[in-house]
Protein backbone atom coordinates (compact mmCIF):
# COMPACT_ATOMS: atom_id res chain seq x y z
CA UNK A 1 0.00 0.00 0.00
CA UNK A 2 1.21 3.45 -0.82
CA UNK A 3 2.67 4.92 2.31
CA UNK A 4 1.21 8.24 3.35
CA UNK A 5 4.04 10.51 4.40
CA UNK A 6 3.58 13.12 7.06
CA UNK A 7 5.60 16.09 5.84
CA UNK A 8 7.80 18.19 8.11
CA UNK A 9 5.63 21.00 9.42
CA UNK A 10 6.05 24.70 9.93
CA UNK A 11 6.07 25.20 13.67
CA UNK A 12 5.69 28.54 15.44
CA UNK A 13 5.62 29.33 19.14
CA UNK A 14 2.81 31.62 20.20
CA UNK A 15 3.23 34.20 22.92
CA UNK A 16 -0.40 33.50 23.73
CA UNK A 17 -3.42 32.66 21.60
CA UNK A 18 -3.81 35.38 19.03
CA UNK A 19 -5.59 35.96 15.75
CA UNK A 20 -8.49 33.63 15.04
CA UNK A 21 -7.95 31.73 18.28
CA UNK A 22 -7.81 34.64 20.70
CA UNK A 23 -8.94 33.54 24.16
CA UNK A 24 -12.37 34.59 25.24
CA UNK A 25 -13.00 35.93 28.70
CA UNK A 26 -13.25 32.35 29.94
CA UNK A 27 -9.79 31.52 28.51
CA UNK A 28 -11.19 29.32 25.74
CA UNK A 29 -10.64 30.38 22.09
CA UNK A 30 -13.68 32.16 20.73
CA UNK A 31 -16.20 29.80 19.19
CA UNK A 32 -14.86 26.58 20.73
CA UNK A 33 -17.54 26.35 23.37
CA UNK A 34 -20.34 24.17 22.02
CA UNK A 35 -23.67 24.55 23.79
CA UNK A 36 -21.76 26.02 26.72
CA UNK A 37 -19.45 22.99 27.08
CA UNK A 38 -15.74 23.39 27.81
CA UNK A 39 -13.90 20.36 26.28
CA UNK A 40 -12.19 18.12 28.83
CA UNK A 41 -8.90 16.21 28.57
CA UNK A 42 -8.24 13.36 30.97
CA UNK A 43 -4.57 12.93 31.89
CA UNK A 44 -3.62 9.57 33.41
CA UNK A 45 -0.36 8.47 35.03
CA UNK A 46 0.80 6.08 37.76
CA UNK A 47 0.22 8.87 40.28
CA UNK A 48 -3.47 9.09 39.38
CA UNK A 49 -5.93 10.55 36.93
CA UNK A 50 -7.18 14.10 36.55
CA UNK A 51 -9.49 15.89 34.15
CA UNK A 52 -8.58 19.36 32.92
CA UNK A 53 -10.83 21.75 31.01
CA UNK A 54 -9.49 23.14 27.76
CA UNK A 55 -9.84 26.68 29.09
CA UNK A 56 -7.52 25.78 31.98
CA UNK A 57 -5.00 24.07 29.70
CA UNK A 58 -4.84 27.18 27.52
CA UNK A 59 -4.02 29.29 30.56
CA UNK A 60 -1.40 26.90 31.95
CA UNK A 61 0.23 25.15 28.94
CA UNK A 62 1.93 26.92 26.00
CA UNK A 63 -0.26 26.89 22.88
CA UNK A 64 1.38 26.16 19.53
CA UNK A 65 0.01 27.04 16.13
CA UNK A 66 1.18 24.45 13.61
CA UNK A 67 0.75 23.93 9.88
CA UNK A 68 1.13 20.31 8.85
CA UNK A 69 0.26 18.12 5.89
CA UNK A 70 -2.38 16.07 7.69
CA UNK A 71 -2.85 12.63 6.06
CA UNK A 72 -6.37 12.49 7.45
CA UNK A 73 -7.30 15.22 4.97
CA UNK A 74 -4.49 14.83 2.45
CA UNK A 75 -3.54 18.52 2.52
CA UNK A 76 -2.03 21.24 4.69
CA UNK A 77 -4.03 22.08 7.80
CA UNK A 78 -3.40 24.70 10.48
CA UNK A 79 -4.20 23.87 14.09
CA UNK A 80 -3.79 25.22 17.59
CA UNK A 81 -2.64 22.65 20.10
CA UNK A 82 -0.28 21.56 22.87
CA UNK A 83 3.00 19.73 22.32
CA UNK A 84 3.21 16.34 23.99
CA UNK A 85 6.39 17.48 25.70
CA UNK A 86 4.62 20.47 27.26
CA UNK A 87 1.71 18.30 28.38
CA UNK A 88 4.16 15.83 29.93
CA UNK A 89 5.99 18.64 31.70
CA UNK A 90 2.69 20.10 32.90
CA UNK A 91 1.63 16.74 34.38
CA UNK A 92 5.14 15.84 35.63
CA UNK A 93 5.55 12.93 33.23
CA UNK A 94 8.66 13.90 31.27
CA UNK A 95 10.30 10.61 32.27
CA UNK A 96 7.44 8.53 30.87
CA UNK A 97 8.28 5.39 28.90
CA UNK A 98 5.19 5.36 26.70
CA UNK A 99 2.03 7.32 26.04
CA UNK A 100 -1.43 5.96 25.25
CA UNK A 101 -4.11 7.91 23.42
CA UNK A 102 -7.65 6.94 24.44
CA UNK A 103 -10.41 7.78 21.96
CA UNK A 104 -14.12 8.42 22.29
CA UNK A 105 -14.99 5.25 20.40
CA UNK A 106 -13.01 3.06 22.83
CA UNK A 107 -9.92 2.66 20.63
CA UNK A 108 -6.52 3.16 22.29
CA UNK A 109 -3.08 3.58 20.71
CA UNK A 110 0.19 3.16 22.63
CA UNK A 111 3.47 4.59 21.34
CA UNK A 112 6.97 5.09 22.80
CA UNK A 113 7.18 8.47 24.50
CA UNK A 114 10.70 9.19 23.22
CA UNK A 115 9.59 8.53 19.62
CA UNK A 116 6.51 10.73 20.01
CA UNK A 117 8.62 13.61 21.36
CA UNK A 118 11.20 13.24 18.60
CA UNK A 119 8.45 13.27 15.97
CA UNK A 120 7.06 16.50 17.43
CA UNK A 121 3.61 15.26 18.40
CA UNK A 122 1.08 18.04 18.99
CA UNK A 123 -2.33 17.36 20.50
CA UNK A 124 -4.48 19.86 18.60
CA UNK A 125 -7.81 21.27 19.79
CA UNK A 126 -8.72 23.78 17.08
CA UNK A 127 -8.84 23.58 13.30
CA UNK A 128 -8.28 27.20 12.26
CA UNK A 129 -10.71 26.76 9.36
CA UNK A 130 -13.55 26.12 11.82
CA UNK A 131 -14.73 28.43 14.58
CA UNK A 132 -16.22 25.53 16.57
CA UNK A 133 -13.00 23.54 16.81
CA UNK A 134 -13.26 20.67 14.32
CA UNK A 135 -15.50 20.22 11.29
CA UNK A 136 -18.30 17.70 11.30
CA UNK A 137 -17.23 14.32 9.92
CA UNK A 138 -20.69 13.40 8.70
CA UNK A 139 -20.19 12.08 5.17
CA UNK A 140 -16.95 14.03 4.96
CA UNK A 141 -16.48 14.57 1.20
CA UNK A 142 -12.71 13.93 1.34
CA UNK A 143 -13.13 10.52 2.94
CA UNK A 144 -16.10 9.62 0.75
CA UNK A 145 -14.18 10.65 -2.39
CA UNK A 146 -11.22 8.45 -1.45
CA UNK A 147 -13.47 5.49 -0.71
CA UNK A 148 -15.39 5.93 -3.97
CA UNK A 149 -12.26 6.44 -6.06
CA UNK A 150 -10.77 3.18 -4.80
CA UNK A 151 -14.09 1.36 -5.25
CA UNK A 152 -14.33 2.61 -8.86
CA UNK A 153 -10.80 1.35 -9.57
CA UNK A 154 -11.72 -2.08 -8.22
CA UNK A 155 -14.81 -2.25 -10.38
CA UNK A 156 -12.95 -1.15 -13.51
CA UNK A 157 -10.05 -3.60 -13.03
CA UNK A 158 -11.80 -6.62 -11.50
CA UNK A 159 -11.67 -8.79 -14.61
CA UNK A 160 -8.04 -7.88 -15.23
CA UNK A 161 -7.23 -8.83 -11.63
CA UNK A 162 -9.06 -12.18 -11.86
CA UNK A 163 -7.05 -13.06 -14.94
CA UNK A 164 -3.73 -12.05 -13.37
CA UNK A 165 -4.04 -13.14 -9.74
CA UNK A 166 -2.51 -16.59 -10.30
CA UNK A 167 0.13 -15.38 -12.75
CA UNK A 168 3.85 -15.03 -12.08
CA UNK A 169 5.02 -12.51 -14.66
CA UNK A 170 6.12 -9.05 -13.47
CA UNK A 171 3.17 -7.45 -15.27
CA UNK A 172 0.68 -9.81 -13.61
CA UNK A 173 2.23 -9.23 -10.20
CA UNK A 174 1.98 -5.47 -10.73
CA UNK A 175 -1.72 -5.76 -11.61
CA UNK A 176 -2.38 -7.81 -8.48
CA UNK A 177 -0.39 -5.45 -6.25
CA UNK A 178 -2.18 -2.34 -7.56
CA UNK A 179 -5.58 -4.00 -7.21
CA UNK A 180 -4.91 -5.15 -3.65
CA UNK A 181 -3.59 -1.69 -2.75
CA UNK A 182 -6.82 -0.15 -4.03
CA UNK A 183 -8.86 -2.69 -2.09
CA UNK A 184 -6.99 -1.76 1.07
CA UNK A 185 -7.59 1.94 0.40
CA UNK A 186 -11.31 1.36 -0.18
CA UNK A 187 -11.65 -0.58 3.07
CA UNK A 188 -9.57 1.93 5.01
CA UNK A 189 -11.58 4.95 3.93
CA UNK A 190 -14.88 3.11 4.26
CA UNK A 191 -13.97 2.47 7.89
CA UNK A 192 -13.00 6.14 8.30
CA UNK A 193 -16.35 7.26 6.94
CA UNK A 194 -18.29 4.90 9.21
CA UNK A 195 -16.21 5.60 12.33
CA UNK A 196 -16.19 9.36 11.98
CA UNK A 197 -19.87 9.47 11.10
CA UNK A 198 -20.55 7.80 14.45
CA UNK A 199 -18.21 10.17 16.28
CA UNK A 200 -19.45 13.37 14.63
CA UNK A 201 -15.94 14.90 14.39
CA UNK A 202 -12.30 14.19 15.26
CA UNK A 203 -12.37 16.23 18.48
CA UNK A 204 -12.07 17.21 21.17
CA UNK A 205 -8.36 16.50 20.55
CA UNK A 206 -6.58 15.41 17.38
CA UNK A 207 -2.85 14.48 17.39
CA UNK A 208 -0.53 15.37 14.50
CA UNK A 209 3.19 14.73 13.93
CA UNK A 210 5.41 17.62 12.89
CA UNK A 211 8.59 15.64 12.27
CA UNK A 212 7.43 12.13 11.35
CA UNK A 213 10.34 11.75 8.94
CA UNK A 214 12.70 12.02 11.92
CA UNK A 215 11.37 8.73 13.31
CA UNK A 216 11.48 5.87 10.84
CA UNK A 217 8.87 3.84 12.70
CA UNK A 218 6.33 6.69 12.52
CA UNK A 219 6.55 7.65 8.84
CA UNK A 220 3.27 5.87 8.02
CA UNK A 221 1.66 6.38 11.42
CA UNK A 222 -2.12 6.71 11.42
CA UNK A 223 -3.34 9.25 13.97
CA UNK A 224 -6.11 8.10 16.31
CA UNK A 225 -9.34 10.06 15.95
CA UNK A 226 -11.33 11.86 18.65
CA UNK A 227 -8.85 11.61 21.54
CA UNK A 228 -10.44 12.21 24.94
CA UNK A 229 -7.54 11.18 27.23
CA UNK A 230 -3.80 10.63 27.29
CA UNK A 231 -2.09 8.18 29.61
CA UNK A 232 1.58 8.28 30.53
CA UNK A 233 3.18 4.95 31.46
CA UNK A 234 6.43 4.65 33.38
CA UNK A 235 8.92 1.83 33.59
CA UNK A 236 8.23 -0.50 36.51
CA UNK A 237 11.48 -1.11 38.47
CA UNK A 238 12.71 -4.60 37.68
CA UNK A 239 13.71 -5.29 41.28
CA UNK A 240 15.73 -8.28 40.10
CA UNK A 241 12.71 -9.89 38.43
CA UNK A 242 14.66 -10.18 35.20
CA UNK A 243 17.75 -11.75 36.81
CA UNK A 244 18.53 -15.31 35.55
CA UNK A 245 19.02 -17.01 38.91
CA UNK A 246 21.37 -19.98 38.68
CA UNK A 247 23.06 -18.96 35.41
CA UNK A 248 26.86 -19.06 35.39
CA UNK A 249 28.56 -15.67 35.39
CA UNK A 250 30.41 -16.37 32.11
CA UNK A 251 27.52 -18.15 30.36
CA UNK A 252 25.75 -17.07 27.14
CA UNK A 253 22.61 -16.68 29.27
CA UNK A 254 24.29 -14.09 31.50
CA UNK A 255 25.63 -12.26 28.44
CA UNK A 256 22.08 -12.19 27.06
CA UNK A 257 20.73 -10.94 30.38
CA UNK A 258 23.14 -7.99 30.39
CA UNK A 259 22.14 -7.12 26.82
CA UNK A 260 18.43 -7.46 27.59
CA UNK A 261 18.69 -5.38 30.76
CA UNK A 262 20.55 -2.60 28.90
CA UNK A 263 18.73 -2.63 25.56
CA UNK A 264 15.27 -4.16 25.97
CA UNK A 265 13.93 -3.65 29.49
CA UNK A 266 12.93 -0.03 28.89
CA UNK A 267 10.16 -1.15 26.52
CA UNK A 268 9.57 -4.79 27.50
CA UNK A 269 8.73 -6.33 30.85
CA UNK A 270 10.20 -9.51 32.30
CA UNK A 271 8.17 -11.09 35.09
CA UNK A 272 6.20 -7.86 35.41
CA UNK A 273 9.17 -5.50 35.73
CA UNK A 274 10.19 -3.12 32.95
CA UNK A 275 8.46 -1.14 30.24
CA UNK A 276 4.99 -1.48 28.81
CA UNK A 277 5.21 -0.08 25.29
CA UNK A 278 6.25 -3.57 24.22
CA UNK A 279 4.74 -6.87 25.38
CA UNK A 280 5.65 -8.76 28.55
CA UNK A 281 8.02 -11.53 27.43
CA UNK A 282 7.82 -14.19 30.14
CA UNK A 283 4.53 -14.44 32.02
CA UNK A 284 2.28 -16.23 31.75
CA UNK A 285 3.84 -17.60 28.53
CA UNK A 286 7.43 -16.98 27.47
CA UNK A 287 7.86 -15.51 23.99
CA UNK A 288 10.03 -18.47 22.92
CA UNK A 289 7.17 -20.82 23.77
CA UNK A 290 4.95 -19.44 21.01
CA UNK A 291 7.43 -18.00 18.48
CA UNK A 292 10.14 -19.92 16.67
CA UNK A 293 13.64 -18.95 17.72
CA UNK A 294 14.49 -17.71 14.22
CA UNK A 295 11.59 -15.25 14.33
CA UNK A 296 12.51 -13.96 17.78
CA UNK A 297 16.03 -13.25 16.49
CA UNK A 298 14.59 -11.56 13.41
CA UNK A 299 12.29 -9.45 15.62
CA UNK A 300 15.23 -8.26 17.69
CA UNK A 301 17.25 -7.30 14.61
CA UNK A 302 14.42 -5.70 12.61
CA UNK A 303 10.84 -6.15 13.81
CA UNK A 304 9.34 -4.80 10.58
CA UNK A 305 10.97 -7.63 8.65
CA UNK A 306 8.57 -9.90 10.55
CA UNK A 307 5.53 -7.72 11.24
CA UNK A 308 4.52 -4.79 9.07
CA UNK A 309 4.31 -1.40 10.79
CA UNK A 310 5.70 -2.72 14.07
CA UNK A 311 6.52 0.09 16.50
CA UNK A 312 9.62 -1.76 17.75
CA UNK A 313 12.67 0.31 16.88
CA UNK A 314 15.82 -1.02 15.23
CA UNK A 315 19.00 -0.81 17.30
CA UNK A 316 21.79 -1.15 14.74
CA UNK A 317 24.44 -1.72 17.40
CA UNK A 318 22.83 -5.09 18.26
CA UNK A 319 24.55 -7.80 16.21
CA UNK A 320 23.13 -11.16 15.24
CA UNK A 321 25.33 -12.77 17.90
CA UNK A 322 23.89 -10.34 20.47
CA UNK A 323 20.37 -11.29 19.37
CA UNK A 324 21.20 -14.99 19.75
CA UNK A 325 22.49 -14.39 23.29
CA UNK A 326 19.28 -12.47 24.16
CA UNK A 327 17.28 -15.45 22.92
CA UNK A 328 19.44 -17.76 25.08
CA UNK A 329 18.44 -15.60 28.02
CA UNK A 330 14.75 -15.57 27.08
CA UNK A 331 14.71 -19.37 26.75
CA UNK A 332 16.34 -19.69 30.15
CA UNK A 333 13.79 -17.40 31.77
CA UNK A 334 10.82 -19.58 30.73
CA UNK A 335 11.82 -21.75 33.69
CA UNK A 336 12.22 -18.70 35.95
CA UNK A 337 8.70 -17.26 35.92
CA UNK A 338 7.84 -15.13 38.92
CA UNK A 339 4.41 -13.73 39.56
CA UNK A 340 4.21 -10.47 41.52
Amino acid sequence: MTRVLLLIALLAWLPGCGGNSAPSASGTPAGLLTNGADPILEIKSPSGSRTVALSQLIREVPVKRVTVNDPLYGRDKTYDGFSLEDLASYSQNLRAESVIFHCRDGFSLRMPFVAARKAGLVLTFHDLEMSEGFPSSLDNPIFVERRNKAAAYLQAHHLEYEQAKHGRTPAQKRIVQEYETARGERDRWARRVDELNRLGNIGPFHPVLLRALAVKDLVDWDAPDAVRAIEFEHVVPSGGRDYPAGAAADSPVMTGYKLFHAKCLYCHAMNGGGGRSGPELNIPVNVTEYLKEEYVIAFILNARAVRARSMMSVQPEITRQDAERIVDYLKYMKNNKRVY
